[in-house]
């Protein structure tokens, strides 16, 4: 079972760096941007797949509560922070109508 977690792991991973890093790269135009957007991807996703499973065992008994569904519990409640706070009009760029009219 191991063996088969390994190449699937491998394989997505190589997936990803044939099909995402070119396109990334062309986008970025920087080396370092472009492994630390994959790197955001798969951090992203590994996130997303705890949560999947800590709170999916705690519903069907596979899983026990533990500090990995604390953490979770903590990031699903950031992420539905992010998803569902207030929309704050920034005040930081103030164009007048003249020279935007004039642009």
């Amino acid at each position: 079972m191991q063996t088969l977690r390994t190449a699937a792991i491998g394989s997505t991973v190589r997936v990803v760096k044939l099909h995402g890093e070119g396109a990334i790269k062309r986008e970025m135009n920087s080396a370092k941007w472009t492994w630390g957007a994959i790197g955001y991807m798969c951090g992203f996703a590994y996130g997303i797949a705890m949560i999947v499973y800590q709170l999916g065992g705690l519903l069907t008994g596979e899983a026990a509560f533990s500090a990995f569904t604390v953490a979770a519990l903590a990031l699903l409640a950031g992420l539905l922070y992010l998803l569902f706070r207030p929309y704050r009009e920034s005040g930081g760029v103030r164009l007048n109508e003249r020279s935007a009219a004039r642009a």
